[in-house]
């Protein structure tokens, strides 16, 4: 596909992106041309505001008229739809409720904030772990794939989904592996496999280490020097619950900036973190956690989705 086509498909798709989510307009989702393929995030700037951006330079400083390879394209495709169907969902829509799913997803989220090392680990190992970057690449690649049906077909868009997934599994950066090692040509199976590392990511301890806690780039820095006890820091250090790991940060999260008291009254999904003694009293028991409720799928997730009508028909663009 030549340059001016896959950019030409690219504003398409942020355009069909802003007038399908209800809370996306053309001032915070952008397309850059400055930013690095590398480059994209979806951003909680306070008080319900949001800004979600992708990049595209390496494109758009190829010569004119030059043929790229499909997976140059998805890179961005798929990130719009990551950042605006995954985590822009989150944002604004997920964390209003108080289900189970949106409780694990706000509480990971906010976590992460609260420590580098904590979401990321060394070389991103903890960041292909998290369940609320895996939510978002799972919507990411549902909304993608339909997006692709309507341009490009179901035979093609199928094609460039399980390429794209593929070539990021041989490069070790995506949140999947191959099953049985073998490269994925359905899309089905790799929503479903999605969803299978979704659940087995959800409880499973995050390895933090104290020693994170050396340099205060870590925001989670400030409150262990000057707030607690080596107490609360074992606690987080060797809980073997992810989501009560998740619900200790969290709170902390919420405790260290003026702006986060608007996420204490304002985002339901954050309820059980308002106390910093509450949630670490949790400990390895998360009690607000029915068994009935244990078993969470990414199919919820869709379900909370709630876009506007449009007619898919307007935004086909040149494919070649």
């Amino acid at each position: 596909m030549t340059k001016q086509a896959i950019i030409s498909n690219l504003k398409t798709a942020r355009q069909y992106i802003i007038d399908t989510l209800p809370f996306v307009t053309t001032q915070n989702l952008a397309l850059n041309a400055n930013e690095s393929l590398n480059d994209s995030g979806a951003h909680d700037l306070g008080y319900g505001f949001i800004y979600m951006h992708v990049g595209y330079e390496e494109i758009e400083k190829s010569p004119n008229n030059t043929e790229l390879d499909d997976y140059t394209m998805m890179i961005p495709l798929v990130a719009l739809f990551h950042e605006s169907f995954g985590h822009g969902c989150q944002l604004k829509q997920q964390f209003n409720q108080t289900d189970t799913l949106s409780k694990a997803l706000a509480l990971n989220t906010y976590a992460c904030k609260c420590s580098h090392a904590y979401s990321d680990g060394e070389n991103l190992q903890q960041y292909f772990k998290q369940p609320n970057e895996i939510a978002a690449q799972y919507a990411g690649i549902k909304y993608a794939y339909g997006y692709c049906v309507d341009i490009f077909g179901q035979e093609k868009a199928s094609k460039l989904i399980c390429d794209y997934v593929n070539h990021r599994i041989e490069n070790n950066s995506e949140f999947i592996s191959y099953i049985h090692n073998k490269p994925y040509n359905n899309v089905d199976d790799i929503l479903n496999e999605f969803n299978k590392t979704f659940k087995n990511n959800l409880y499973a301890h995050r390895a933090w280490s104290k020693q994170s806690l050396a340099t205060n780039l870590d925001p989670i820095h400030d409150y262990f020097v000057h707030e607690t006890d080596n107490k609360q820091i074992f606690m987080l250090e060797h809980c073997r619950n992810g989501m009560v790991q998740d619900l200790m940060l969290s709170s902390i999260y919420l405790y260290q900036e003026d702006k986060n008291d608007y996420l204490k009254t304002h985002v339901p999904a954050l309820k059980d973190a308002k106390s910093i003694p509450k949630a670490f009293s949790f400990a390895d028991k998360p009690k607000w956690i029915r068994s009935k409720d244990r078993n969470i799928d990414l199919a919820e997730l869709t379900a909370n989705i709630q876009p506007q009508n449009t007619t898919n028909e307007q935004y086909i663009s040149p494919v070649d």
